[in-house]
């Protein structure tokens, strides 16, 4: 069922909207969504190079991650890479890191918290988002594909970490999730070597995601229903044992 903006009621507030993104009313069976950023032209074509993005925490980033996307960076010339990260040392620290590896601070760009309007609009300088690993993203992952830009992530073996394999999975978008970071390094490569593909993405990906059973929240609670009510017989059957 795609998002509606309908009126709310009086359990919801504007506030619970615009902090968490969109929230599911049982009542309505709907999706209210904050005032609505659409997802922008693909940047790179106005742009003339690709920017990368991954605004997950900035303490899920680290230096096997960093690695990998260096030589993407390296691979895929004048690209760019927008983190969000907090001033001062960590940003210090983030650039030193990308240097030691031939990456130029000019082609690292940083983004502040911001508001949650402002927020959806970082996603309009992004080309490509880049998960991290082990512990990958989840709203962000949502929140991207959201706003039509594909997500390239490593798979895990705990849930923390497999979360984009979710998303791609129920988008029917295999490749874009990863089993070892070579594999990770040339999905994001090819992608950012397909400008018509990126651009197709950029305009399909919300629709595939409206309409793919990561939205569903009525079969989504009755699956839930029933693996409760499973769990509550296998329990009793314990009992009368």
């Amino acid at each position: 069922m795609a998002p509606t903006k309908t009126q709310l009621p009086a359990t919801i507030t504007q506030a619970d909207i615009t902090s968490s993104g969109p929230v599911y009313d049982q009542t309505n069976g709907d999706w209210l969504i904050e005032a609505e950023v659409a997802p922008s032209a693909l940047p790179a074509i106005a742009n003339g190079y690709i920017t990368f993005g991954c605004l997950n925490n900035f303490w899920k980033l680290n230096d096997p991650m960093i690695d990998v996307w260096s030589r993407m960076m390296l691979a895929i010339q004048k690209s760019k890479l927008l983190l969000r990260a907090p001033q001062g040392s960590p940003r210090k620290r983030l650039l030193e890191t990308f240097g030691a590896r031939g990456i130029d601070s000019a082609r690292i760009e940083f983004a502040e918290r911001t508001a949650r309007q402002d927020y959806w609009r970082l996603y309009h300088r992004i080309d490509i988002g880049l998960d991290t690993a082990p512990y990958g993203g989840h709203t962000t992952a949502m929140d991207s594909t959201w706003m039509g830009v594909p997500v390239v992530s490593l798979v895990g073996r705990m849930p923390v970490g497999r979360a984009g394999l979710t998303i791609s999975s129920n988008l029917s978008l295999p490749e874009l999730a990863a089993s070892h970071p070579a594999q990770y390094a040339s999905a994001a490569i090819s992608l950012a070597q397909d400008l018509p593909r990126l651009a197709e993405l950029r305009a399909t990906l919300r629709q595939r995601l409206q309409n793919s059973r990561l939205m569903d929240a009525p079969r989504f609670t009755r699956n839930l229903e029933s693996a409760f009510r499973a769990m509550w017989q296998t329990w009793c059957r314990k009992r009368m044992m």
